[in-house]
Formats: C-alpha cells, structure tokens, sequence
C-alpha cells in the first residue's frame, strides 16, 4: 500500500482458478454499488484469501453459491508474510492444490484470474458514501477499475504491475492505506 495495513480496513486478493489457459468471462471484479451479494468482490470468482483484521492472519475461503453470496473459510496459506503495525505489505503463498475441489486435481489447473481488493469498508448498505476502495486498474477512472490479471501456470515467472504495464497506478484513490502501488504473483512449478 501507499499508507499502510489497517486492521479496520478490508484487504482481498480474488482468485479464478481455471483448466483453461485463456477463461472465458470477466474475472474477479470489486463491488462498486449497490445491489451487491457480499459487499467486495462479483464478476467471477471462486476463492478469497482475506487478511482478517480481527485475527490479524491470513484465511483462504471458498465461494458455495454462484452468486457470491455466500462462503466458507477452508482453510490458510502455507507461507504468509506477516503484519504489523506500520507494515505496507501483504503476502501469502499458496499451492494450486488448495485451489481445486477435489483432491490431486491442482496440475490441471492451467491458469488463475487474480484482482487485489481494497477498501475501507465493504458495502453492506445502499449507500456507497464515504467508501474509499482500490483494485487493479485506474480507480479514478471507472472504465479502467475492473482489470483482474490472468496468471498462466505453464512456467515458473514473476508477473507483477511493471510487466503488465502498470496497469495499477499510484495514487488513484484518495486514501492512502487502500491505495495499492505495487503487487506480483509468482509462479514457481516444481
């Protein structure tokens, strides 16, 4: 973040994990207005992981509804990087297999849609005043907002916000702990 990690603020790194290399449809987006099913994320997505202010740790969860309505935690990355006051990073690691359903399925896997989202808070009510929120693209400017990064899982690479063309920029959003200024994704295949 341009500020830092807030423990009452809400930060979430969306994920649609897919067999296809190229998914059809729009991947993880965040909520902008109202109607909304969860108050954070719609487009398509499957998991969250959160870093829960009240725990101050990191928590994998799971969509059950198609709708984004509701879901389950299932569980916590493997390697996480920790936060404390001050810090301005957030991290985690994951394995393709807490991504599928069924058990040893995660090598089919052949790519992941991938958004970061921030905000102040989430949008429980009709109102969106007085929430700050930041996602990949230009939050200042409504049509570039919704850009998830699809993350090919063929080779081991580094994919972060220079090689997409900065594509999430700095001081987009007025609140600078929501703000986000740098992210990546590593691959590593073993």
């Amino acid at each position: 973040m341009s500020g830092e990690v807030r423990d009452d603020y809400v930060y979430i790194v969306a994920l649609r994990p897919s067999t296809d290399l190229n998914p059809i449809g729009d991947g993880p987006i965040p909520v902008v207005s109202a109607p909304t099913n969860n108050g954070f994320v719609a487009g398509n997505a499957e998991y969250f992981v959160q870093w829960d202010r009240s725990t101050r740790q990191y928590t994998l969860n799971r969509f059950t509804t198609a709708d984004l309505t509701f879901f389950s935690p299932i569980g916590v990355p493997i390697n996480v990087i920790d936060v404390s006051p001050g810090s301005r990073t957030l991290g985690f690691e994951l394995s393709v297999e807490q991504l599928v359903s069924t058990p040893g399925t995660g090598g089919q896997l052949q790519s992941v849609q991938v958004n970061f989202l921030t905000m102040n808070r989430t949008l429980n009510a009709s109102s969106t005043a007085g929430r700050v929120i930041d996602a990949l693209g230009n939050t200042a400017n409504f049509v570039e907002l919704n850009s998830p990064v699809r993350i090919p899982f063929a080779t081991s690479a580094l994919y972060d916000n220079a090689r997409f063309g900065t594509l999430e920029p700095t001081g987009d959003t007025p609140d600078p702990d929501v703000d986000v200024t740098e992210w990546s994704v590593e691959v590593r295949r073993q």
